[in-house]
């Protein structure tokens, strides 16, 4: 069981933290924020609440406050927003810097807005800012907090924003403004902060990433719960799995662990973790949000953003559906970001954490989707049917009152689709309906046409009957005629004969009788008369039958035209009745479309005129529509390209299922390596062996941050650090518990690294990060191998040396390998190099070149500590290297005649460095001028070990100037440096004596 916790140990979730809280966790912000303030870049910190930017702006402030940095917070919240004016809000900004600078003695607030009451608001601020440069010489860095606060405010706060940015660009005419910075944080997006799109965008200064979590950072917070586990550190692991390193989340549950009263048994841990998540977070998550979190992430979506949080929606059911999405940089998937619910990892939005993802899952999803679609139960039925149940869809004024709630919104894609297919279906009925009654027409038309067709051709018939009944009866007339004619001819002729016969026989007679013979000639002739005229009769009559005749042929001629065109008239009519029935389609053909265009017309109007304010947005809605469309559609391709893509994988995966449990096993067994690594620098920590600890979390988070990308070189270097690391721990005389550890599976492991080494090293990338583990693997190698086999170690030792080599030629300056990213081989560490280089040294004598090589190490890495400013590790160094150049190898004493024959050419090496690192505030020299200047003298006898002249009261007067005598804060005083604390010599005397022994060698230096 680990040591007890101070019961005021508390773990802080909601609110800023104090800079001294022990649970405060440094991340990369820290630096990246610090780093770019000190260089005078203005930046932003922009993220969702409960992320820790207000204690990030706490700790910030505290360290450049250190460095005579003024700095001044504001907190907008704390000027307020509802009925202000914007007079009352600068001035509340100006107030509160200059009572944070202590300005109220130089500064007038009431004067500044009287002197300049012709000018607006922003200028008096502006006017301000340049009254502040002159009243304070330092740098100035303005925080300002909660910016979001100001989209609440009445009135414009463009100005605000952009005369932040004119503050920037004045840089280059005016020098002065590169002393004053602005650092903003709050939960907004840069687009925010200035609104007018017809203004340049703020654009300006270095964006901080402010990311959760991560294990070897977050390893501080393990602390607090080690009384209720053996093993705090698979806890933190397992509480980082539910949280993914959110700050919030991440402290309250360390909290709710350090409340339990249960010790936590041994490999139970994920499950006891589990177990508390989800019956004190989960469960009635809105009653136990206390403070509030969950809520403020479920509101930001469905209040803050209520036009479009259907969209929200839509596109967190993505993500979680999805397990991830490509990013975008769209405004919408900024908007989730600051909500908290989904964060930006490997180029792809996901589920913030699994607790997230639990509250907010699909369920969750569908009844906040349910609470604002007047639609959602049929909505929800037609997805359910894959969009295929056309039942589903609304119409009439179900359709009319969706499209009227949905108009101020910005709807996902399936509510549009599913908009658009209900209004497609309604006109698609409506058309239906009205082909139906256009069909019942021309039904209607076509029975009308048929029923005139039909009369006209029975007209036709019966005017063609007639006429051929006409021409009957002209033609039997003539017949009748003729036949009357030929009868009277007929009997006329008769008559004659009988004349002619009673002629002669009165002829004969005549010769009896003058008188009877002369009336018979009368009678004679005048019967020849008459006979002429008959004869002239029966030609008119033979005319009259030749006339009836070719008047009846006529009549013929005339029917059979008749029928002909009776015959014409009937395929007229029938042609009639087709065109009509053409006629009648093309007719309500036009009038359907002239029908459906004027229902569209008169639509369209009525939406023109009631609508007309909003056309300009409503297209931009349509054209925005129209784009998520395409976009959706355009990503629904690059999805099914990446389905198939991913299905040809997972066919390979297939074949590679053997493979890939052996990748779990490597994942498991590295693991199981970094869980023991990240113990044995736990206990290296316990015995006070920091550098040894220190250099075992980098090793682990070097692997966890996959650094390294060439596997079985990560697994080389997690044994390896295991086996230095267990050597560390056993003490150089127990050689028997020795031998026991070195023995164990660790040893076993080394060794398959280094076989494994052995025959790929030629094929690895030779860039930095491996060389440097290659060296470090190398010369692990060789210390292993020391005390066994003198000669094998050799060989190892210099094969590190050669990869160091290397390593050196990609830098332009040896100072440039101090900024590995996390550096195994020193810089805080145990110092590799430095251990390589004494090794080679003992083992190889005869070569000179080892020892240069040490002593220049020493002396890069004093140049690096320096020009960091890190002047007490500079110091620790320089100490390490005046053992070094005295001979000393590995004790930590100096003695008499060490100091005596101390190289002249080393010590003034050091003494440059100091003095030039320094700027003239520290080294040997300048500890010389100022003993000098109290009254002091440096003549000293080495042989008697003596000074000759000894001034007490000078000597106090330089150890107070100095700083030697008491422990200083802040600022080392000017020669303070260098001075070993620790420095020993044979006879008792007062340590901070013996570093003056170093003055008077420099002075026999110099002569």
């Amino acid at each position: 069981m680990n040591a007890p916790v101070s019961q005021d140990y508390q773990y802080q979730f909601g609110g800023s933290l104090p800079a001294s809280a022990p649970t405060y966790v440094t991340r990369k912000a820290d630096t990246d924020l610090y780093e770019a303030l000190k260089a005078g870049e203005f930046c932003f910190v922009l993220n969702s609440r409960q992320m820790g930017k207000s204690s990030l702006r706490v700790r910030t402030m505290q360290r450049l406050q250190a460095e005579g940095i003024a700095c001044v917070s504001i907190d907008l919240t704390g000027i307020g927003t509802l009925g202000l004016r914007a007079e009352q809000w600068y001035a509340g900004i100006i107030d509160t810097i200059a009572e944070s600078l202590d300005l109220d003695e130089q500064f007038d607030l009431d004067a500044l807005w009287e002197e300049n009451s012709r000018f607006s608001d922003v200028q008096i601020f502006g006017k301000f800012i340049d009254k502040l440069l002159k009243l304070i010489s330092t740098q100035i860095v303005i925080f300002i907090d909660e910016i979001d606060s100001t989209l609440s405010l009445n009135f414009p706060v463009d100005d605000f924003f952009a005369l932040i940015r004119a503050f920037f660009n004045q840089r280059v005419d005016n020098p002065e403004y590169q002393r004053i910075t602005f650092v903003l944080l709050g939960v907004a997006t840069p687009s925010e902060l200035i609104q007018d799109k017809k203004r340049t965008p703020f654009n300006i200064g270095q964006g901080i990433e402010l990311t959760g979590f991560e294990f070897v950072e977050a390893l501080p917070l393990a602390t607090g719960f080690s009384a209720q586990t053996h093993n705090p550190q698979a806890v933190l692991k397992a509480i980082l799995d539910w949280t993914g390193g959110q700050p919030f989340l991440t402290q309250k549950i360390c909290q709710i662990v350090r409340e339990t009263e249960t010790i936590i048994p041994t490999g139970e841990e994920a499950d006891f973790v589990e177990k508390l998540v989800r019956s004190r977070v989960i469960e009635n998550w809105e009653y136990q949000d206390e403070p509030e979190h969950f809520r403020t992430i479920r509101d930001r979506i469905l209040k803050r953003y209520e036009q479009k949080a259907a969209y929200l929606l839509d596109l967190y059911q993505q993500v979680w559906h999805l397990g991830g999405i490509e990013t975008d940089n769209s405004i919408e998937q900024s908007d989730l970001q600051l909500a908290g619910i989904v964060v930006k990892r490997e180029s792809k939005l996901k589920v913030y954490n699994l607790i997230y993802q639990t509250i907010f899952d699909n369920i969750w999803i569908e009844k906040a989707l349910a609470s604002l679609r007047p639609y959602a139960e049929t909505f929800r039925q037609w997805i359910l049917a894959e969009k295929q149940d056309e039942s589903r869809l609304l119409r009439g004024n179900a359709l009319a009152e969706a499209e009227t709630w949905a108009k101020d919104k910005s709807l996902g894609y399936q509510d549009l689709e599913f908009l658009a297919a209900s209004r497609k279906r309604e006109r698609e009925e409506e058309l239906a309906e009205t082909e139906r009654q256009a069909e019942l027409e021309r039904e209607r038309k076509e029975k009308e046409a048929a029923e005139r067709a039909r009369i006209i051709e029975a007209e036709a018939k019966q005017e063609a009957e007639k006429q051929l009944a006409t021409a009957k009866k002209r033609m039997t007339f003539g017949t009748v005629v003729l036949w009357i004619t030929l009868g009277l001819a007929g009997l006329s002729l008769i008559a004659a004969i009988t004349q002619g016969t009673k002629a002669i026989q009165e002829q004969q007679k005549a010769k009896d009788a003058q008188k009877i013979a002369k009336n018979s000639q009368e009678k004679s002739a005048q019967a020849t008369k008459e006979l002429n005229q008959k004869n002239e009769e029966l030609t008119k009559i033979n005319e009259q039958m030749r006339q009836g005749k070719q008047e009846a042929e006529t009549a013929k001629e005339e029917a059979e035209k008749e029928k002909k065109q009776t015959k014409i008239a009937q395929q007229q009519a029938q042609t009639a009745k087709g065109d009509l029935a053409k006629v009648q389609r093309d007719k309500e053909n036009l009038a359907v479309q002239k029908t459906k265009l004027t229902n569209e017309a008169q639509k369209l109007q009525g939406e023109l005129n009631s609508k007309s304010g909003e056309l300009e947005l409503k297209s931009q809605e349509i054209r925005k529509a129209e784009k998520q469309v395409s976009n959706f559609q355009k990503k629904q391709e690059e999805i099914q390209i990446q389905l198939s893509k991913k299905q040809k994988e997972l066919d390979i995966a297939q074949k590679e299922t053997d493979k890939s449990k052996k990748d779990v096993a490597q994942i498991k067994n590295r693991i199981a390596k970094i869980t023991e690594l990240s113990t044995v620098a736990s206990r290296l920590q316990q015995k006070g062996k920091e550098n040894e600890a220190n250099q075992s979390l980098n090793i682990a988070g070097l692997v966890l941050q996959e650094k390294i990308k060439n596997q079985e070189l990560k697994e080389a270097l997690l044994d390896s650090s295991l086996v230095l690391g267990y050597e560390n721990l056993v003490d150089a005389k127990d050689t028997k518990n020795q031998k026991e550890t070195l023995n164990s599976f660790v040893l076993v492991n080394f060794h398959k690294s280094i076989d494994y080494l052995s025959k790929a090293e030629n094929t690895i990338d030779n860039n930095p990060t491996n060389l440097a583990t290659l060296a470090y693997i190398y010369y692990v190698k060789g210390k292993l191998a020391e005390n066994s086999d003198k000669a094998s170690a050799l060989k190892d030792y210099k094969k590190a040396v050669d990869k160091y080599e290397r390593l050196k030629t990609q830098f332009k300056s040896p100072l440039e390998l101090f900024t590995l990213d996390l550096n195994i081989l020193y810089n805080g560490n145990a110092d590799i190099i430095a251990a390589l280089y004494r090794q080679l040294k003992e083992l190889d004598g005869s070569n000179s070149i080892y020892a240069k090589s040490l002593k220049q190490h020493y002396l890069d890495e004093l140049d690096y500590l320096m020009q960091q400013k890190r002047w007490r590790e500079a110091d620790e160094k320089n100490w390490q290297f005046l053992l070094y150049s005295a001979g000393r190898g590995r004790e930590d004493t100096l003695y008499l005649d060490d100091i005596k024959n101390f190289k002249c050419e080393d010590l003034k090496q050091l003494d440059n460095l100091w003095v030039k690192n320094s700027q003239g505030h520290f080294g040997y020299s300048v500890q010389k001028k100022i003993y000098l200047a109290s009254g002091n003298s440096l003549d000293f006898d080495w042989e008697k070990g003596e000074w000759k002249k000894w001034n007490e009261k000078g000597y106090n007067q330089f150890v107070e100037s100095v700083g030697w005598r008491k422990k200083q804060g802040g600022v080392a005083p000017r020669g303070m440096l260098p001075v070993r604390e620790a420095l020993a010599r044979p006879y008792t005397v007062d340590e901070a004596f013996l570093s003056l022994l170093f003055l008077p060698r420099l002075v026999d230096c110099s002569r």
